[in-house]
């Protein structure tokens, strides 16, 4: 979307077809409404984008380059599998100016693109100008599908004739309205560093092509509701006044940042913070209702318009403070004894679930946390004691829903607190029945343990009340949890819930990715509480509900380019694996393959080993060990330092006297472990030439 919107406004500004080339992956786009899909030039490569820079405009005045799409420090994502680093883009640029007798404008739209304001100073006696879209270590947010974008608001002022100066402050107003912690970066003097006095000076007068202004500028608010303060409900109503535009108001909606919202670069680009739509009542007034108002404090809500051609309104803001509010609360519990060998793993699943409940807006004050770990936001160790009072009397007060959190080893019908107390269903069925006598809203149980199948029949919900119950395995199965629980159903499903999935995207992202590396495991949702899992019925429910805002991050996952071939053993005890074209924008953690036995074998549980890195993305490793005939399935992952993990690639290994075998496997069929922004392109380049500078 975003540079889409760049090409339509440089074109709008005099840049023709002849003058853009255009990058993208999706190379079937008719931009010009020319009625021929020909305006991509090629696809979104580092090649391509080498070529552009260094061959195709070099015999240009002056260039302007775009970049939008997935960013780390100092590193952007083009395509799919291709970094590029700050480096090496401003040797392309140091090329191109060596060529051309004008300026280089280059912008930045990615998360952390403020770490290429100081590596892109230019060369002595050449002017280069750069804008980025955050400042180092910034998360960038692309809300609203791109509508809420520094390049929204950027291209749009460059479509209706502002100049850059104009079109860089009042993106960067306008950004900072909803999102108070991205803060764009202008460097236009080359010193390397942003948003100097002299920067803005430089480009005062400055336009991108003719600077042609239009009449069809933005929506106008007039006004919005005033500040205030509600006490003892989650409800309020919002007006907007006065909402005007020449060109006609497609839609006026309001988006919500909470007292409790964190934006961190670790979590990439910011997709969706949570909305509503206010609808018309007549005389350019516009109101809704908006019953989200869970946490303690003081939201931020911006209510945006936008006209019948996509242009859309600075926002207006004001503030609901809420006291005493019916607050989403949660309780962890990690569970297992001492001599537990996963007892490390269920600990560090329970803390990636309280950074995913932290991020999706609780306060630490509404999650309820026990754990024998000594770590962030623990509030007391396993006991019976403490989570009789966490559910009977924690829970009761001022609570909207509760979503309850067992991580640990098992048995039929128990879950194991510690070596010395175990919880009975039935003891957890009575304190859930009774807790959901005083509150109005649903209660959600999440057990990922040895058997936690057996609790799901046993939790049907009250009559006329919601209960949801998920467990990571049948009531007969084992739960796996490798490499320190990166590779469990725990894992999978809470990193899901922390970018903002609902409770059915995050369930399925998790079954389907713990089937692959753990096939005799069978999670169970009961998403309608009457007792019987996996129906289409529970899908439908839990494909409505989140686990906090539902505020959505795009990810930035590693990426695997190819794994070692399918091998049969032919009388060897050991095989050495390898996977290449290991890349991300930020620092590989580590490589591990998880293999899984041939099914019916003994034991059958799957294990990992870990890959050793031997330079240049490659990553080696050798799997003994090989005690039964079959098939040994190999699943291989890479994870980043931001605990990111890559879409695993698949490969096995025969052990039989005559196997067929084809090359490495890349599972196709992604669509659940991909990011959910299907508007945030990667790897979009604009370089015009001709451009016009006064």
């Amino acid at each position: 979307m975003a540079a889409n919107l760049a090409y339509r406004s440089l074109n709008n500004q005099g840049f023709t077809k002849q003058t853009i080339y255009y990058l993208s992956a999706n190379t079937k786009l008719d931009l010009d409404d020319n009625g021929v899909a020909d305006d991509v030039n090629a696809d979104a490569t580092k090649a391509n984008l080498q070529d552009a820079i260094t061959r195709w405009a070099a015999d240009a005045d002056n260039v302007i380059v775009y970049l939008t799409g997935h960013g780390g420090d100092k590193s952007f994502r083009i395509g799919a599998k291709e970094i590029v680093s700050a480096t090496e883009i401003n040797t392309g640029l140091n090329q191109l100016q060596n060529a051309i007798p004008g300026k280089v404008i280059f912008i930045l739209d990615t998360c952390e693109s403020g770490s290429f304001i100081s590596p892109l100073a230019p060369p002595v006696g050449k002017e280069r100008i750069v804008i980025t879209s955050t400042s180092p270590g910034e998360a960038a947010a692309f809300i609203s599908q791109g509508a809420i974008s520094f390049s929204n608001y950027f291209w749009a002022y460059i479509f209706n004739g502002y100049s850059l100066s104009d079109a860089f402050t009042m993106s960067k107003s306008a950004i900072g309205l909803t999102i108070s912690q991205q803060t764009p970066l202008l460097d236009a003097n080359g010193n390397g560093i942003g948003n100097e006095d002299g920067d803005f000076v430089k480009i005062q007068n400055m336009v991108l092509g003719g600077g042609i202004r239009l009449a069809g500028n933005a929506p106008t608010i007039g006004s919005v509701s005033p500040d205030r303060t509600i006490n003892g409900t989650n409800t309020a109503s919002f007006a907007a006044e006065n909402v005007a535009d020449a060109d006609g108001i497609a839609r006026v909606w309001a988006v919500v940042r909470s007292p409790n919202y964190t934006q961190n670069a670790s979590l990439a680009a910011v997709d969706n913070l949570p909305a509503f739509d206010l609808l018309p009542v007549g005389n350019n007034r516009y109101e809704a209702t908006y019953d989200g108002f869970t946490a303690l404090g003081t939201y931020h809500i911006a209510i945006y318009a936008r006209d019948r051609l996509g242009n859309t309104s600075i926002p207006v803001v004001t503030t609901l403070s809420v006291t005493n509010p019916l607050a989403r609360k949660a309780i962890i519990v990690a569970g297992g004894g001492t001599s537990d060998p996963l007892r490390t793993a269920y600990q560090g699943n329970a803390q990636l679930a309280y950074q995913a409940l932290i991020y999706q807006g609780y306060g630490s004050d509404d999650i309820y946390y026990l754990s024998s770990a000594i770590t962030e936001g623990v509030d007391g160790t396993p006991t019976i004691a403490n989570l009789t009072y966490g559910i009977t009397a924690w829970a009761k007060t001022n609570t909207q829903d509760l979503t309850l959190y067992l991580v640990g080893s098992g048995d039929n019908g128990t879950f194991k607190l510690s070596d010395a107390e175990t919880l009975p269903l039935t003891t957890l069925d009575g304190w859930l029945d009774d807790l959901q006598n005083g509150i109005a809203g649903e209660v959600t149980v999440i057990y990922d343990g040895k058997n936690s199948g057996s609790f799901v029949g046993g939790l049907a919900a009250p009559a006329g009340k919601k209960r949801m119950s998920i467990a990571s395995s049948n009531a007969s199965e084992s739960a796996a949890f490798l490499s320190d629980g990166d590779i469990s159903f725990s894992g999978f499903f809470w990193n899901q819930v922390l970018s903002g999935a609902t409770l059915q995207q995050a369930f399925v992202y998790a079954k389907k990715a713990i089937n692959f590396s753990n096939r005799s495991q069978t999670p169970l949702l009961d998403a309608d509480g009457n007792g019987v899992a996996n129906q289409k019925a529970d899908g439908a429910i839990a494909s409505a509900y989140s686990i906090g805002a539902g505020i959505m991050f795009a990810g930035d996952e590693p990426y695997i380019e190819s794994v070692s071939p399918e091998q049969a053993l032919n009388g060897r005890t050991s095989v050495a694996i390898w996977a290449d074209g290991i890349a991300t924008t930020g620092i590989i953690d580590t490589v591990i393959a998880v293999v899984t036995p041939p099914a019916g074998s003994s034991p059958n549980q799957p294990y990992t080993i870990t890959l050793t890195s031997v330079g240049n993305g490659r990553y080696e490793g050798t799997i003994e060990g090989f005690t039964a005939y079959g098939e040994y399935e190999i699943a291989i992952f890479a994870k980043d330092k931001k605990g990111n993990l890559s879409l695993h690639k698949k490969t096995k290994i025969h052990h039989n006297t005559e196997t067929q075998v084809t090359g490495g496997e890349l599972i196709e069929n992604t669509t659940w472990l991909v990011s959910q922004s299907p508007y945030h392109l990667l790897g979009n380049l604009i370089v015009p030439t001709g451009l016009t500078l006064t």
